[in-house]
């Protein structure tokens, strides 16, 4: 396995509206910490043995540190874990309201790639993203952000684009241009009916078109091609003969590069599809490697088969591979459906090529 999600901790300090991870926490943010690091501590050793089990073979396989939020866990606790990961990589997710001195000297030691997630601008496009208390988090955030740009840790912002945002995209643009800031942006999909506030595919590609008109057309070149390198990949597609983009979602051997493991040992297919029977491969502890790896080829056939059988003829097969199955599984029920941002590449594909040619 290349890639380890390892789920530090199921709960988290925040309480977005739109998280897929829908669960109730009610403890303190003291209560929560002390939870984490003691689980994770007592964990250790056995999850230790686990990854190198998981990774066995694999050249410089990588640790995604996630959640819930991962930070919960004391940075001391995480650093006596990655001290005893030779040839790894590490990587976080975290929602950034706990980066500090002790985390940025985390980061440095292991040379962690850090993802922050900030949903916009301000407060007002902010707003899904709050505390347990009601607070909002973008000012905390943000001055976490300030403090990874001073202390030279690589890191990129996730932003989560819902209804807040239709008609902010030359507001949004400025943020970026004077925070300079390396991002990824990404519709909010509905992890079930009672999800709010969610832009239609329709409304998502009009925010994103109008995004990268205001950078196409800004002669400055404020924001970098470097900080939505999305807008870049976009041209690549069409300039490029066989340009594949490198991510997750438009890969068709995700389930094989990817696993989800909490400090427990339960394996899940990824992080999104944590806790669902259907993608559960068994606990590292207990279920013989081979089941496990039989599992895994059993639900990519199922998926691949699937999804070649619907978009095979598609000019956008091999640009996407019907999308995220978990962002399909979450809207349909079903790995035999494609997934919204499908739709919504093949969209923006179109749009940039009539710009650029």
């Amino acid at each position: 396995m290349k890639t380890i999600i390892l789920r530090v901790s199921n709960e988290c300090n925040l309480r977005c509206s739109y998280c897929y991870d829908s669960q109730n926490h009610n403890n303190s943010l003291k209560q929560l910490r002390e939870n984490a690091t003691a689980s994770f501590r007592e964990n250790m050793e056995q999850l230790i043995a686990d990854i190198n089990l998981l990774t066995k073979n694999v050249m410089h396989p990588t640790i995604i540190f996630h959640g819930g939020e991962p930070l919960l866990a004391h940075p001391k606790v995480l650093d006596e874990f990655c001290k005893e990961l030779e040839g790894f990589r590490f990587h976080i997710q975290t929602n950034g309201t706990l980066i500090d001195d002790e985390s940025i000297q985390l980061f440095k030691k292991y040379h962690f790639r850090v993802g922050v997630s900030l949903d916009g601008a301000n407060e007002i496009q902010n707003k899904e993203r709050i505390f347990l208390n009601g607070k909002p988090s973008f000012n905390i955030v943000l001055r976490k952000i300030h403090l990874l740009q001073s202390e030279n840790i690589k890191f990129g912002v996730i932003m989560s684009i819902n209804r807040n945002h239709i008609n902010t995209a030359k507001e949004l643009y400025d943020f970026l241009a004077k925070e300079k800031l390396q991002c990824n942006i990404r519709p909010v999909f509905a992890k079930d009916s009672k999800t709010v506030n969610v832009l239609s595919t329709k409304e998502f590609v009009k925010f994103w078109c109008e995004l990268f008109d205001i950078w196409l057309s800004d002669e400055e070149k404020r924001v970098s091609s470097w900080q939505i390198q999305e807008f870049v990949q976009e041209i690549c597609k069409i300039k490029i003969p066989n340009y594949r983009v490198k991510s997750c979602e438009c890969s068709p051997n995700c389930f094989e590069n990817f696993v989800s493991l909490d400090i427990e040992g339960n394996l899940y297919a990824c992080n999104r599809l944590y806790s669902i029977p259907q993608f559960y491969y068994g606990n590292i502890r207990t279920t013989e490697i081979e089941n496990i790896n039989k599992k895994i080829k059993d639900i990519t056939d199922e998926r691949k088969k699937a999804i070649e059988k619907k978009c095979g003829q598609c000019n956008f097969y091999t640009s996407c591979y019907g999308g995220c199955p978990a962002e399909a599984y979450d809207m349909y029920g079903s790995l035999d459906e494609i997934s919204q941002f499908c739709m919504i590449r093949q969209a923006i594909y179109e749009y940039v090529k009539n710009r650029i040619l």
